[in-house]
């Protein structure tokens, strides 16, 4: 459990650069991301042999984690504002700022709800986290409310065009 808590960190960073990464590849810029993909393979296994023989499996989870970090901080955010023009801050703020203020009253809410209601069954569990859902999907209306409000409309409009159409054609 404690190794997949350390490589949870990397996804952390990782998902956050998937979207640039499918950009980049869109822009035909493939070459570069493979270059720094073989980079944090490099530095992945370095770090990794280094760590693993003060930590153990710990020091290899810690090297892919802390590798996988580096590369994600300091190449991503410089390449889309190279490539496409989005300041660094922006793109830290809107990739991993936003969302990481808004799951903490989720995050909150899930170790409140863990510590105070044991699941006791799956079913309790799958309850225990339909509780707690509506504090996420409050936060992400909350945090994102003019794109919540826009993709509404957006859909609204798509009905009622698709209706429209519907009519004119019956």
């Amino acid at each position: 459990g404690t190794i997949l808590q350390i490589l949870l960190i990397s996804q952390f960073f990782t998902i956050a650069n998937s979207t640039a990464g499918q950009i980049a590849y869109g822009i035909d810029k493939h070459k570069t991301v493979a270059t720094w993909a073989a980079i944090e393979a490099i530095f992945n296994l370095a770090l990794s042999l280094v760590l693993v023989k003060t930590m153990g499996l710990y020091g290899v989870a810690w090297g892919t984690s802390l590798s996988q970090m580096a590369i994600h901080l300091v190449f991503w955010p410089h390449y889309v504002k190279k490539h496409l023009g989005v300041p660094v801050v922006t793109y830290l703020w809107q990739g991993w700022g936003r969302i990481t203020v808004c799951s903490i009253p989720f995050a909150l809410a899930s170790v409140a709800a863990d510590r105070y209601w044991q699941p006791s069954s799956i079913a309790t569990f799958f309850i225990q986290v339909a509780a707690v859902l509506p504090v996420y999907v409050l936060s992400v209306f909350v945090f994102f409310r003019v794109e919540a409000v826009t993709l509404i409309q957006e859909w609204r409009q798509s009905r009622l065009a698709k209706a429209q159409v519907a009519s004119q054609s019956a």
